[in-house]
């Protein structure tokens, strides 16, 4: 089965992340979506509620996708969330060999060459660009990388101008989120007493 990895904070998991992965279904050959809750993101210096509470407001807001899954594996890894050992854990659980499909969001792939083991990470993946701001050029940005030899593909899906830092924000000042989360992950925000 063709997959691809969909990791992230998810702090919290909102529609703009349900969309990037219906797109990703949508356009590409994907067939399945693993979406992975880091457990201690290497590049975020935020406020982050506890990776058991982000996994289970993922699984909730996946329910209604059968070609949604949510993976655990980077809650049960030692120390920070370094992609390239999702990877290759991945890899080796599924038996992959070939390059896996990696959703990448225009921000983070501008920034590629400062992540852990990039130059190996690269060699693994294939990433899939997706819009975080409009107008983005996908050449531009490349070129911005000191690394070779990538393998990439944009993704010229609706820009969504939604992010968990202004959900955050919101929840925090009791202003309204509805139109920017699944109701089933504002049901649990609010039951738990998380961002407020």
């Amino acid at each position: 089965m063709n997959f691809c990895i969909y990791s992230g904070t998810f702090n919290p998991v909102h529609n703009a992340h349900i969309g990037v992965a219906l797109g990703v279904l949508q356009y590409t050959d994907t067939e399945k979506i693993i979406l992975i809750p880091s457990k201690i993101p290497p590049h975020k210096n935020e406020e982050i509620i506890s990776p058991n509470h982000r996994l289970n407001m993922v699984k909730l807001a996946i329910e209604d996708y059968p070609d949604f899954e949510v993976n655990d594996i980077e809650l049960t890894l030692p120390g920070k969330s370094y992609s390239y050992n999702t990877v290759m854990k991945i890899k080796q659980l599924f038996k992959i060999n070939d390059k896996i499909n990696f959703i990448i969001g225009t921000d983070a792939f501008e920034k590629l060459d400062s992540w852990y083991h990039a130059q190996n990470l690269v060699e693994e993946v294939h990433f899939i660009v997706v819009p975080r701001c409009k107008n983005f050029n996908i050449e531009l940005s490349r070129k911005k990388i000191k690394l070779p030899d990538i393998s990439y593909s944009s993704l010229e899906l609706p820009f969504l101008d939604i992010s968990s830092t202004k959900i955050r924000y919101n929840l925090k000042h009791n202003l309204p989120v509805n139109s920017l989360i699944p109701e089933k992950v504002l049901n649990y925000i609010k039951d738990n007493n998380l961002y407020s």
